[in-house]
């Protein structure tokens, strides 16, 4: 079928029903059979001019228009034409509770509209163009979107765009130094400055610049969990405590399409965790590991070397004692998650004893023990370690960890041990100090 289907009227001809028709159907359907096309109001009904919305302040939204670059809508079958800004205020008292809500422009009598905020239903002579969350007090900035952009927005999962690190230096994601006197944990940038929250029921798309929160008064050696949410004032840390060094509450971290959030409010995002040194510090080092990523977990090295000259030690038969007691090899260890990747190796000696005291009930271990007891007589010390080495003789022992139940959940001081039931000792070393010490503990964790 061409279009049009009329044809010119003569001047002084009779309109005949057929040229009506022709006309109406050009008209309404552009030449289409009526009874099987959609309506040009159908189509103008889909379209619509522009929409420039954005945060006015934290409690209202601007629609921006103006005489040379007006707004029109098709609202209600009526063309609808806004030439000025128009500036909605929202109220607690009218929104109470947090959550999205929906922008609808409301034609108004003299052919213009207006801007009205409410929950899914379309108000009355109105139609929907935008969306924004509220924090119960005020918009979240970054979250005002235009009709356009929420439909990719829906269509679109950003859950896994987290483009930062926790950091006790600013502007240092991956300190390459020790600390151990931290007032400030930072949330810096890392391969980019965008980040995702799930806010009213859909990943919003952030941009930040580094963000701090300061660990003064927090508990020391309790493990605190770091979380990024939204409010009007922009994006902010907090930290929740877990209340005991090595059990976080039940419910405290949930998931949220795979990603990790607080329980109950999944608008938090959980980065990872900290626990401030016997000090009262944040600290970062290959003694002691307490700052811990949930993203981007790079391999963080951990290690504890024997500085002695000492060539043996003491013996305590029949008890997991710290190898060479206060002087004993140990390192600290945030372990907040069940996934994270946790290896811990230890290297010792058993001393030398004479032929005659050889035996094959006579043996000597090395072991890594969690939280030890260390003060003599060292009962009740366990060691920790499925994979261990003993002898029944002069010999190197090794011993390791690696991260594969809940056991290290939290945070642990391990220290290497020594055990024997019999005249065995721990040795150390009598290279140079140029050699390298040893015995010691050396490992890795992913954070």
């Amino acid at each position: 079928m061409t279009y049009p289907n009329s044809s010119a009227v003569v001047a002084g001809q009779a309109t005949e029903a057929d040229q009506y028709n022709f006309l109406r159907s050009d008209a309404l359907c552009l030449g289409g059979d009526p009874e099987s096309s959609g309506t040009l109001l159908d189509l103008l009904y889909q379209k619509s001019g522009e929409i420039r919305l954005s945060r006015a302040s934290k409690t209202a939204i601007r629609l921006e228009a103006d005489a040379d670059t007006p707004c029109a809508l098709m609202i209600g079958g009526r063309i609808c034409t806004r030439k000025s800004d128009d500036v909605l205020t929202i109220s607690a008292d009218t929104f109470p509770d947090p959550g999205r809500y929906f922008l609808y422009a409301v034609g108004t009598p003299d052919g213009s509209f207006s801007l009205r905020a409410g929950s899914t239903s379309v108000p009355a002579g109105g139609r929907e163009v935008g969306t924004f969350v509220w924090s119960g007090s005020g918009v979240v900035p970054g979250t005002v979107h235009d009709l356009r952009s929420w439909i990719r927005l829906r269509e679109q999962s950003h859950a896994s765009v987290v483009q930062g690190r926790l950091t006790l230096v600013p502007g240092e994601p991956v300190p390459d130094a020790d600390i151990t006197h931290a007032e400030t944990l930072y949330f810096t940038p890392y391969h980019g400055n965008s980040v995702s929250l799930y806010l009213g029921g859909f990943w919003e798309l952030f941009t930040f610049s580094e963000l701090s929160l300061s660990l003064s008064g927090l508990q020391r050696g309790i493990p605190y969990d770091v979380f990024l949410s939204a409010s009007e004032d922009g994006l902010q840390l907090c930290a929740q405590s877990w209340g005991t060094s090595a059990a976080r509450p039940s419910g405290m971290l949930v998931r949220q399409d795979g990603v990790r959030v607080m329980g109950g409010d999944s608008g938090k995002r959980y980065l990872g965790s900290v626990v401030l040194n016997a000090s009262g510090f944040g600290e970062d080092s290959t003694a002691g590991r307490l700052l811990w990523n949930e993203n981007h977990r790079l391999p963080r090295p951990i290690l504890s070397k024997l500085v002695t000259t000492k060539v043996q030690g003491t013996n305590h038969i029949n008890s997991w004692a710290p190898y060479y007691d206060e002087d004993a090899p140990s390192v600290r260890v945030l372990l907040p998650v069940s996934d994270a990747e946790f290896s811990l190796t230890g290297v010792g000696l058993s001393s030398p004893i004479s032929e005659s005291d050889r035996g094959y009930l006579r043996a000597s271990a090395l072991g890594i023990c969690r939280d030890m007891m260390t003060v003599s007589p060292y009962t009740g010390n366990e060691n920790c370690a499925e994979v261990f080495t003993h002898s029944c003789g002069n010999a190197p022992l090794s011993v390791q960890i690696q991260n594969h139940n809940a056991s290290n959940l939290g945070y642990h001081r391990y220290t290497l041990a020594f055990w024997s039931n019999y005249n065995f000792y721990p040795a150390g070393t009598s290279l140079s100090v140029s050699m390298g010490e040893c015995p010691g503990l050396y490992g890795v964790i992913q954070g």
